[in-house]
C-alpha cells in the first residue's frame, strides 16, 4: 500500500447554520456548518531523498459540527505527484485529484467542557475515499524502467483512506488558521512504482 504525507496551512471560514446570537452565549452549543481552504506541500514515498519528492497539494472542505466532539467534512484534495527511478535519477510528475469522506474528533472536547471561545482546538481524523489520478505522460517516456505492471495511462480511479491530525487557532467568530497532517493510504499504482521497491529516507511502507 503507498501513503502520501500531505502537510497543510488553512484559513477556515466558519458557517453557522443557526443564528450567530445562540454561539454568543455562554459556553451554549450550536451544530453548524464549516467551510475549509488549505495550500502546501505532498510527499510520496519513493526512490530518492526527501526534497526532491514534495509537490504542491491543495484541499477544499465542507462539513458539519454535530456535536462539541464530532465533526463530518466532505474534502476534496489533489494537484500534483511525483515519482523516481533510481538508475539514471529521473523524477517525474502526474496530478491527481481525491474525495474523502473524513470524521473529526476534538481532543479538548473530549476531555473537557464545551467552550465557544476556545483559542486553541487540535483534533484527529479519519476519512475514506476516492483517488483519481491523470496525465502520466512524464512516465510514459520511462516506463520499460517501472515495475512490472504498475505503469498506467489515461485516467485510473482506486480507493483512498485517510488518517491524520490537526490544530485550529481561533482568529476571531469567523476565521480560524488551521494547521493539519494528513497521510493517505492508495494503490501501490499510484506513482507507478511497486511500494516494496521504495527506499525513501522516510519509507511508509
Amino acid at each position: 500500500m503507498k501513503k502520501t504525507l500531505l502537510i497543510l496551512t488553512s484559513a477556515v471560514a466558519l458557517l453557522a447554520s443557526a443564528s450567530m446570537n445562540a454561539q454568543n452565549k455562554a459556553d451554549e452549543f450550536n451544530g453548524y456548518v464549516f467551510m475549509d481552504v488549505r495550500g502546501g506541500i505532498g510527499f510520496t514515498s519513493g526512490e530518492t531523498s526527501f526534497g526532491k519528492l514534495l509537490s504542491p497539494a491543495a484541499s477544499i472542505g465542507v462539513g458539519y459540527q454535530i456535536t462539541p466532539v464530532w465533526a463530518l467534512r466532505a474534502d476534496f484534495s489533489g494537484w500534483q505527484g511525483k515519482g523516481a527511478i533510481v538508475s539514471p535519477e529521473t523524477i517525474y510528475r502526474f496530478n491527481y485529484i481525491q474525495g474523502t469522506a473524513d470524521a473529526l474528533v476534538d481532543i479538548c472536547n473530549i476531555f473537557g467542557p464545551y467552550r465557544v471561545k476556545r483559542a486553541v482546538n487540535p483534533y484527529i481524523l479519519a476519512g475514506i475515499g476516492a483517488n483519481g489520478r491523470f496525465n502520466n505522460s512524464e512516465a510514459a517516456a520511462i516506463k520499460d524502467k517501472l515495475s512490472e505492471g504498475y505503469y498506467w495511462e489515461g485516467s485510473k480511479v482506486s480507493f483512498a483512506g485517510r488518517a491524520g491530525v490537526g490544530v485550529d487557532f481561533r482568529l476571531c467568530n469567523a476565521v480560524n488558521l488551521n494547521i493539519e497532517v494528513n497521510t493517505n493510504f492508495l494503490s501501490d499504482k499510484f506513482n507507478s512504482k511497486n511500494g516494496k521497491l521504495s527506499n525513501s529516507p522516510i519509507d511508509f511502507q
